[in-house]
């Protein structure tokens, strides 16, 4: 039986894709968190907020955790880091 896309894609270790692809989703973090800070909508501000998530989540299924913390550090320093532990998300 044939795999699904579904399935094909699931099966992609995130250590094999494109490169470029880790800069330009770290990119994308920084330019969504930058645009959160910046708006005073608060639908504006939610919106964006849900994009930063799930853009979070993509540096984590990429293996860019520790980065992605260092950007969500820097755009939120009132939320503490410390409770994570930063040689677990590196290893």
């Amino acid at each position: 039986m044939k795999p699904t896309i579904d399935e094909r894609l699931w099966a992609a270790p995130a250590g094999d894709t494109d490169p470029d692809l880790h800069d330009f989703v770290l990119e994308r973090l920084v330019e969504l968190a930058i645009r959160e800070a910046a708006t005073k909508e608060p639908d504006e501000r939610r919106a964006l907020s849900m994009a930063v998530y799930s853009t979070f989540l993509d540096c984590m299924d990429l293996g860019l955790a520790q980065q992605a913390y260092r950007v969500f550090a820097f755009f939120h320093p009132r939320v503490s880091m410390s409770r994570v532990d930063m040689d677990d998300v590196a290893g």
